[in-house]
């Protein structure tokens, strides 16, 4: 017990020594007074006595001038540290801007109050934590966060930017960017390995690793679809399971929540990028039969891509149906007329 507790003494001893030559030592007055203490007899040996009271002086002028010095240099050094700690909170606050540098047809950007307000693509205008940019049909934005790393959203869509934060604490070089996608599709592009995208959806997270990926949400169908061409992503469904994409994956999950990867098709990646950069209609081919149940002409494969393409394709379906069994009905009836 006995060792333990000279073992905590020194621990507290070394403490507090290190803390006392933390800080700018005082001059001592009881130093200088020591030092003229052992000065001689000024009457006996007055020229002696006059030196060492000069080196007393001198000491004691050292002493206040060490530090004088000291308490500049440390108030040099924290005034530095607290000009870093503003230029990284303003570098933070500068980094979670992102600009909307490119508009066509009917874009909309709401503030947190609630207050919309009609893009142009004659100006750029910044977006911070708490906007939400929604597109109307036939039209599209694309948002620049860094060189090389942008957003693009597509035709009939809407996300929300929830905030930015460094990826390492009070760095501004290294940041992570949160979104929510509530509709729609949204192309999220990075060739900076310092930014990095959390995409929140009503059936899961993902996280990308220097990616090139597609968030494809649709509430009617209450599907949602992560397409990745190339890169890697981390997926979180709601159900709390954890998937990891990789370059020419996708992954869906359907309204019961349940989560599908398969291989990502060229055809629909591009037809999803045209259909982002050009607000054109596009259905990927996954969604086709779970819509249909069959192949669909060409014009109503149109008709079907279009917003509220679902109900669309099963309002076709009930009429076709319909003419099917009038069509059979008729013919029956005919034949039993000749009978």
């Amino acid at each position: 017990m006995r060792t333990n507790a000279w073992i905590t003494a020194g621990f507290l001893f070394i403490i507090l020594l290190s803390s006392a030559y933390a800080a700018c030592p005082e001059p001592d007055i009881k130093v200088y007074s020591a030092c003229t203490d052992k000065c001689p007899d000024p009457v006996t040996h007055t020229f002696a006595y006059a030196d060492c009271i000069n080196d007393c002086l001198a000491m004691w002028s050292k002493m206040q001038d060490d530090s004088a010095a000291c308490g500049k240099a440390e108030r040099e050094a924290a005034e530095k540290k607290r000009i870093e700690r503003e230029n990284k909170l303003r570098g933070i606050e500068e980094a979670k801007i992102i600009t909307v540098s490119t508009v066509e047809g009917m874009i909309w950007l709401t503030n947190p109050e609630g207050l919309a307000e009609k893009l142009s693509n004659a100006e750029l205008l910044d977006m911070r934590p708490g906007y939400v940019l929604t597109s109307e049909p036939d039209s599209t934005a694309v948002l620049t966060i860094k060189e090389g790393s942008r957003l693009q959203l597509g035709p009939d869509s809407q996300f929300t930017y929830i905030d930015g934060e460094p990826i390492i604490e009070g760095e501004p070089e290294k940041m992570k960017y949160k979104y929510q996608v509530s509709k729609g599709r949204v192309r999220y592009k990075s060739e900076d390995l310092n930014v990095k995208y959390e995409v929140h959806t009503s059936k899961g997270t993902v996280v990308n690793r220097q990616t090139d990926f597609i968030v494809e949400v649709d509430p009617e169908t209450n599907t949602t679809a992560f397409y990745l061409y190339e890169g890697i992503l981390d997926v979180n469904t709601t159900r709390g399971e954890t998937f990891v994409l990789n370059t020419g994956e996708m992954m869906t999950i359907n309204p019961s929540d349940e989560a599908a990867i398969s291989n990502l098709s060229m055809d629909d990646w591009y037809g999803l990028v045209n259909s982002i950069e050009t607000g054109q209609n596009f259905t990927p081919s996954w969604k086709i039969p779970a819509e249909t149940g069959m192949a669909l002409p060409e014009f109503l494969t149109e008709i079907v891509s279009g917003p509220g393409g679902s109900r669309t394709a099963l309002f076709i379906l009930m009429i076709i149906a319909a003419a099917v069994g009038i069509t059979i009905g008729t013919v029956i009836r005919s034949r039993r007329k000749r009978k």
